[in-house]
């Protein structure tokens, strides 16, 4: 379960709205990609828009750069924790996290968005 116990259900529309600001004030990220057979991949960047549907997280914008790429728009499920301790995440991490948006997929795949904390 993403997040489990410490994230709430949002809706599509709220995580849009998230999604936005996030791209709006190009806040630092740690995002996560764990699939639905145990892989785990994850990367610090920052969101931005890589065509109308898709949107993709980099830590610049070099060519070589690695990325994770999504289309929020196929989720079924949004989950989102703000201010508490979030556990659960699917790699190990010593990172703190202000905020945490988890993307739902069929497959069971998850992409979760997490805001590094300032200081």
């Amino acid at each position: 379960m993403p997040l489990s116990g410490t994230a709430s259900d949002i809706s599509a529309q709220d995580a849009k709205d998230l999604l936005t600001k996030l791209i709006e004030e190009s806040t630092k990220l740690q995002a996560i990609f764990r699939g639905p057979n145990g892989i785990a991949f994850g990367l610090t960047g920052f969101l931005k828009p890589s065509s109308k549907v898709q949107l993709m997280v980099k830590p610049d914008l070099s060519p070589g750069a690695p990325f994770l790429a999504f289309t929020p728009g196929l989720a079924v499920g949004f989950k989102y924790a703000a201010g508490r301790a979030i556990s659960d995440l699917p790699v190990p991490t010593s990172a703190l996290f202000s905020a945490a948006l988890t993307l739902i997929y069929p497959d069971s795949s998850q992409v979760y968005l997490l805001e590094l904390a300032q200081g």
